[in-house]
């Protein structure tokens, strides 16, 4: 059975802290996001983390939703990522300039746009205006909305998107997809998935941090969900066509 409770507390605990952030304030000026923008874990090394309430996700997605549950939940966490996006949306030249002074002193060659949550069309917007200024810099990430892949899709060089689906996606965003010819990952989560033959990377379900053991390794597997050792940075595959 689908469990979708893990979603709707982490979108709960959003509004909430969103509510708490933004009562009694003088200034939004008090939102802008002033500590890192980037945001560090062992698999992607650096990501841009952004609230999970841009997000449409499917049922399996909700049911299984990675930035549910571990550290990424913590109240700072959550409140860094909707700081994040309130910076991004009303402290524009800042947030620009601010982004491409971490990337360039942490020398970065590539970066997750979307290590937790979606992207939103004015997020969007910021990575491609940060992309344009950092050509050498590739930046990748997943998307699950169909407007944000049509914005990000063949819009620079050093943009990369992959659309993700699974087997609840629905036909309407399948032929969407087909149609614009968008690179997919699928949500792998049951032995008996029809996975469609032209898929780019599969990722074998985690819940709450833990691989579903009972999922047999594909040779489309992303290598990261069971080699710890391997990094986003060394394999390249998401970012690397």
């Amino acid at each position: 059975m689908i469990e979708t409770n893990l979603f709707k507390r982490r979108l709960t605990k959003e509004k909430v802290l969103l509510k708490e952030m933004l009562e009694g304030l003088d200034s939004l000026d008090t939102m802008k996001l002033r500590t890192n923008f980037l945001s560090n874990n062992s698999k992607t090394d650096w990501s841009l983390n952004f609230p999970i309430h841009n997000c449409y996700p499917t049922p399996l997605c909700s049911g299984n939703c990675y930035a549910c549950s571990g550290p990424i939940t913590f109240k700072n966490s959550i409140k860094k990522s909707l700081k994040l996006e309130h910076t991004i949306e009303n402290h524009q030249e800042y947030a620009l300039l601010k982004l491409v002074d971490e990337i360039t002193r942490h020398k970065l060659t590539n970066l997750r746009y979307s290590g937790g949550g979606d992207l939103s069309e004015n997020s969007a917007s910021f990575i491609l205006a940060v992309a344009a200024r950092l050509p050498n810099v590739i930046f990748w990430g997943f998307t699950r909305k169909i407007s944000i892949a049509k914005l990000l899709h063949n819009s620079l060089p050093n943009i990369k998107a992959i659309f993700s689906i699974d087997s609840s996606t629905t036909e309407k965003t399948l032929n969407e997809i087909y149609a614009n010819n968008w690179k997919t990952a699928w949500l792998y989560t049951s032995q008996d998935d029809e996975i469609p033959d032209d898929i780019y990377i599969t990722f074998a379900n985690h819940k709450n941090g833990r691989l579903d053991n009972t999922l047999p390794t594909l040779t489309s597997e992303c290598p990261a969900i069971r080699n710890h050792d391997v990094k986003c940075d060394s394999c390249r595959h998401c970012f690397n066509f």
